[in-house]
């Protein structure tokens, strides 16, 4: 699909280019008709001439009589004019010298005015006038006006293509000109995301079109932090609130375990009921980190660390859980070099991918790190063999609750759903962003979460 500056450029181009030649298409047309009507003209002005120099009464004349007083003036305007004089009953009776061999064809009782081609001489525009009972043909080459239609031609094409080019580049500037203000909506558009909604678009002065998208789309943006904002304070508050209750149900119940009296049947119950109120802190304590992290409550304490050091203690404790899982954990590959994150988040970050890579790998399977380092980005991905994830749907395992293809499994083996979307969060406060997306040439899923390198 085309864009639509290109949309613009072309329209824009074929208007200008289409618009000019059928202005010189008109030109030529009027040029022709008021060459051929001065023709006309010439060509009368001529039978006037001849009026002049016959005598009154022409009737009975020969054709030497006639040809005898216009013959001075038919030789001196033999290069512009060919004449020709007849009768209806005795036919052709004087012809100029310039015809040589050729007649001028009778059109009697045609058009009086008449363009056609003439052997040996060409292209012809000829007038016949009336006098008493002579029909006088008088006839004017148009080679002269051929050579300026020829001229005018060869002009209106380098005229066409000049103005074709040019309109080109013009249309291209003023495109650009034109969609300078949507493409600034749309980079200040592209930088609002849900961290920064209390930014708008910039509205130009005046009260056209572009204004009047910019002020709808700032409404939007501010019904959406509207809505961002109750959602998060909902979140928090929320989750708050609910830790307490959750604290005395989960206080009692521990301590109704205790009581002898308790039947084994009821002790059950409560141990149930113990490990509900432990999910759901859990889920609430990830709620009020995810609500925290949106409102950039959390303050990251960055230092420039040694990558190769960090990726070591955590390989330790990763290969410990692989092994206590009848898994089995490789290093793949570990670049050396120094990058600023926070250790304590960024290892909550590993834990939390690396435990989902745990939950969803066959027995005996792999999972491989892989720590790359280049001058802008530090990268580091969990390659493991489980089922993988359909490619629709890669993006949205991202989102909150999210349980992808599990929704009917063990709380213990599928977790809140709320794991990966910490992740995001904590790679996005480092400035960095994070992705999945199924391996290439064998089963399993591969998590990728890149970091820019900044300035030590």
């Amino acid at each position: 699909m085309s864009s639509l500056r290109f949309r613009l450029t072309f329209w824009y181009t074929l208007v200008v280019s289409l618009t000019v030649i059928l202005v010189l298409f008109v030109g030529r047309w009027l040029l022709q008709r008021e060459v051929i009507h001065s023709y006309d003209l010439l060509n009368a002005a001529e039978f006037q001439e001849l009026v002049n120099r016959l005598p009154e009464d022409t009737n009975g004349l020969s054709g030497a009589e006639i040809a005898e007083p216009i013959r001075e003036h038919v030789e001196k305007e033999g290069t512009l004019f060919f004449f020709q004089i007849h009768r209806d009953t005795e036919g052709v009776i004087y012809r100029s010298p310039n015809l040589g061999s050729v007649y001028l064809p009778d059109n009697s009782p045609g058009p009086l005015l008449r363009t056609y081609t003439l052997a040996h001489i060409g292209e012809i525009r000829e007038a016949e006038f009336y006098l008493n009972d002579l029909h006088i043909q008088i006839a004017s080459p148009l080679s002269h006006a051929q050579e300026v239609f020829r001229g005018y031609l060869k002009m209106s094409l380098i005229l066409s293509t000049g103005v074709i080019l040019l309109s080109l580049i013009l249309s291209k500037f003023l495109t650009a000109m034109a969609l300078r203000p949507i493409r600034a909506i749309q980079t200040t558009a592209n930088r609002i995301t849900a961290l920064n909604l209390s930014e708008r678009i910039p509205v130009s002065p005046g009260n056209d079109e572009i204004s009047e998208l910019a002020q709808f789309l700032n409404i939007m943006f501010e019904r959406l932090e509207k809505s961002f904002d109750q959602i998060k304070s909902f979140t928090a508050d929320a989750s708050h609130e609910l830790r307490t209750p959750l604290s005395l149900i989960r206080l009692q119940a521990e301590k109704l375990q205790r009581d002898r009296a308790i039947s084994e049947e009821n002790r059950e119950g409560l141990t149930e009921l113990v490990d509900e109120v432990i999910r759901m802190n859990k889920i609430i304590e990830n709620l009020l980190v995810l609500a925290r992290a949106d409102s950039r409550v959390i303050q990251l304490e960055k230092e420039s660390r040694d990558v190769q050091k960090f990726v070591a203690e955590f390989s330790e404790d990763a290969e410990a859980l692989a092994e206590d899982n009848q898994l089995k954990f490789e290093l793949g590959r570990d670049d050396a070099g120094f990058v600023k994150f926070d250790a304590s988040w960024l290892r909550h970050v590993f834990l939390n991918i690396f435990s989902n890579a745990l939950k969803i790998s066959p027995e005996n399977g792999r999972i491989i790190m892989l720590s790359e380092i280049d001058n802008d980005h530090w990268k580091v991905s969990f390659e493991d063999e489980g089922p993988g994830v359909p490619e629709d749907r890669l993006e949205r395992i991202f989102d909150r609750f999210e349980r992808e293809g599990q929704e009917d499994a063990p709380e213990e083996l599928t977790g809140s759903g709320l794991g990966l979307a910490i992740c995001q969060s904590i790679v996005e406060l480092h400035g960095g962003y994070i992705f999945a997306k199924n391996n290439k040439y064998r089963k399993g899923l591969t998590v990728t979460m890149v970091i820019p390198r900044e300035p030590n």
